[in-house]
C-alpha cells in the first residue's frame, strides 16, 4: 500500500497536521504505535453511544487494516491523518472507529453490519480466477504463499498484512493460468486508460505498460490521485471523458497529467484538554471542525437519528432538519474538560454552524461560523 508513505509524508509538511502529531513527523508517529502493537494489543477506553466507557483493544492488524482501508479517496486520506494525530496523542478512539467502519463492523455492538449489495463468493470468484496461485493441494498452495510473504519480508513492511488478502484463493477450486494474457494490441476504437500515482490497490505503473503497447490509447495521469480518478468531482479527467462521451471529442494529447493536491486541506483535532485552548472561540472553533468532520457522520444514510460517543464522554446526535443537520451534545467531550450540552445547527442553506451549550459547571457558550467564515462566541471556559 505504497500511498501512505507519500500520505504521511504530505501531513508532516503540512504545518497544521505537523502541529497536531506528537513529535511533528507522522510517518515516526505511525511507525512508533505499529512498533509498539507489535508487543501486543493496547487497550484504549471506547465511548458508546449511550455514554457508557467500554475498554477495547486495538492491535497491530487493526491499524493496518485501518490506514490502508482510508487511503482513498482525498477525503478519506484526511480523516486518516487526523486519526493518526489523535493516536500519536494516546486517543485510539478516531482510529478504532476508522476500524470499524472498514470492515463492516457496528462500532456499539462490534458485530457485522451486512450489506446485501456485497458477496464475498462472487469477489474471490472473480479474483482468484484472475491469477495463478500455484499447483499441489490447498494447504501446499497456502504454505507456498506464507514462504512467499516471508521470502519477501512482508512482515517488515509498512501495511504487510495487505500481502495475505488474496490467501483465500489457495483454497478456492478454480485459478487463473499460470501464463499472462498478452496486451492489447491495436482496436478500431480508443482506449482510455486512468491511473493514479498515489493509487494503493492498482499501481500506475501498470497503465503506463498498457499505454506503451496500444497505439490507440490515451493515458490520463493523476499525481497524488485515489484509487479510480474518474467521475469524483475533478474537471481532469472528467472533463476529458465528458468530451468524448458526449461529443467524441478526443484528448489533443495521448498523454495528459491532471492537477491534484492528493488530500483534502487538513482539519485540526481538538485539543487533549481545555486548558489547552487560549479562548472560548477557539475552543468552540475545535468543536465546530470535529462535528463536522466525523466520518461516522460523513457517511452516515441520513435516514434514522445517528448517536455516538465523544473522545473523552457523553454523546452527540445527529438528525437531518430542513435546513440541514441538528445536532444533540450530551456532555460531550471532545476535549478532556471541556463537556457540552446543549444543540448545534449546521445549516447548509446559509452555509453557517451555530453551537448553543452549557458547560458542565454550567457555564453557557453560544457560537457562530458565519457564510464567510468567520468565528465567534461568548461565555467563559470551564
Amino acid at each position: 500500500m505504497r500511498s501512505l508513505l507519500p500520505l504521511v509524508a504530505f501531513s508532516t509538511d503540512d504545518p497544521a497536521c505537523s502541529a497536531d502529531v506528537a513529535g511533528g513527523d507522522a510517518l515516526d508517529a505511525y511507525d512508533r504505535l505499529a512498533e509498539a502493537l507489535r508487543d501486543g494489543p493496547i487497550s484504549f477506553d471506547f465511548v458508546t453511544d449511550d455514554g457508557a466507557i467500554e475498554s477495547r483493544s486495538f492491535g497491530l492488524s487493526d491499524l493496518e487494516t485501518a490506514a490502508s482501508s482510508w487511503l482513498t479517496p482525498s477525503t478519506d486520506r484526511m480523516f486518516l491523518q487526523r486519526a493518526l494525530a489523535q493516536a500519536s496523542r494516546g486517543q485510539l478512539l478516531p482510529m478504532a472507529r476508522l476500524l470499524y467502519s472498514a470492515v463492516g463492523q457496528d462500532p456499539e455492538t462490534q458485530n457485522a453490519v451486512i450489506d446485501p449489495t456485497w458477496s464475498d463468493a462472487l469477489y474471490f470468484a472473480v479474483d482468484c480466477a484472475d491469477y495463478a496461485f500455484g499447483s499441489g493441494t490447498a494447504k501446499e498452495r497456502a504454505d507456498a504463499y506464507f514462504a512467499a510473504a516471508e521470502a519477501a519480508g512482508v512482515s517488515d513492511m509498512r501495511l504487510g498484512s495487505g500481502f495475505f488478502l488474496d490467501l483465500p484463493c489457495a483454497f478456492w477450486p478454480s485459478h487463473g493460468p499460470d501464463a499472462r494474457p498478452a496486451y492489447l494490441g491495436d482496436t478500431p476504437y480508443p482506449v482510455f486508460i486512468l491511473g493514479a500515482t498515489w493509487d494503493p490497490y492498482t499501481p500506475d505503473a501498470n497503465a503506463e505498460r498498457l499505454a506503451a503497447h496500444l497505439d490507440n490509447s490515451y493515458l490520463i495521469t493523476q499525481p497524488g490521485g485515489p484509487h479510480v480518478i474518474s467521475y469524483r468531482g475533478e474537471a481532469c479527467p472528467d472533463e476529458l471523458l465528458d468530451a468524448f462521451l458526449l461529443d467524441g471529442t478526443l484528448p489533443d494529447s495521448r498523454e495528459v497529467t491532471c492537477d491534484f493536491i492528493g488530500v483534502d486541506p487538513y482539519v485540526p483535532i481538538p485539543a487533549a484538554s481545555v486548558d489547552d485552548y487560549d479562548s472560548t472561540v477557539e475552543a468552540l472553533g475545535a468543536v465546530d471542525d470535529e462535528i463536522n468532520h466525523s466520518p461516522d457522520w460523513w457517511y452516515w444514510d441520513g435516514v434514522e437519528p445517528l448517536t455516538s460517543g465523544c473522545h473523552y464522554g457523553g454523546t452527540i446526535t445527529y438528525e437531518t432538519s430542513d435546513v440541514g443537520f441538528d445536532v444533540t451534545l450530551d456532555g460531550c467531550a471532545l476535549s478532556e474538560g471541556l463537556a457540552l450540552t446543549g444543540d448545534a445547527i449546521i445549516n447548509d442553506v446559509k452555509g453557517t454552524f451555530s453551537i448553543s451549550a452549557q458547560t458542565e459547571g454550567g457555564n453557557d457558550l453560544t457560537y457562530l461560523r458565519d457564510s464567510d467564515g468567520e468565528r465567534t462566541a461568548e461565555g467563559e471556559l470551564p
